[in-house]
């Protein structure tokens, strides 16, 4: 199964709009979006702005929330703002447990900072690397996927499958 980005973010950002209390329907300000999300960057482009130093830089997802039309609510409109996002919140946190997460060691059970994990079947085969206890984490839509880790000064012992 190929994970495209774009289809990964369709998923979670599908996840989100259908456990909101209205945003499904898709209307907001004067504007209509399908189940309630679109690609900004069918609305808007901006070059070098934070999502796109998240994606390249930090290797993370980046999305935008437009809770309401009025950039500063009144403060008695809060209460039915967070009642309607409440939901869908709390299972967009869930999607965190999406794809693979994990931690390498070494033989003796140390673990291996700054190990190099790449994955087949993305339109963007960047690698991401573990941290410095070993950990490793990535966001990928049900599937199958081949892994590949590296790391200097280390053999590879096989490869992962998830």
């Amino acid at each position: 199964m190929k994970s495209t980005v774009w289809h990964q973010m369709r998923y979670i950002s599908a996840t989100y709009s259908t456990n909101h209390a209205n945003m499904f329907a898709g209307h907001h300000c004067s504007m209509t979006f399908p189940g309630g999300i679109v690609n900004g960057a069918q609305l808007h482009t901006v070059g070098g702005g934070m999502q796109d130093y998240n994606y390249v830089w930090g290797r993370c997802l980046d999305i935008t929330l437009e809770q309401t039309c009025c950039k500063y609510p009144q403060a008695d409109e809060l209460p039915q703002l967070w009642n309607d996002n409440k939901a869908a919140m709390l299972e967009f946190m869930r999607q965190i447990h999406l794809g693979v997460k994990g931690r390498v060691i070494d033989e003796n059970g140390n673990p291996i900072d700054n190990i190099w994990i790449q994955h087949e079947g993305r339109d963007n085969n960047i690698p991401f690397t573990s941290t410095q206890n070993g950990k490793y984490y990535r966001t990928l839509l049900p599937g199958n996927y081949s892994m590949k880790v590296s790391a200097t000064g280390y053999e590879p012992q096989g490869e992962i499958y998830g």
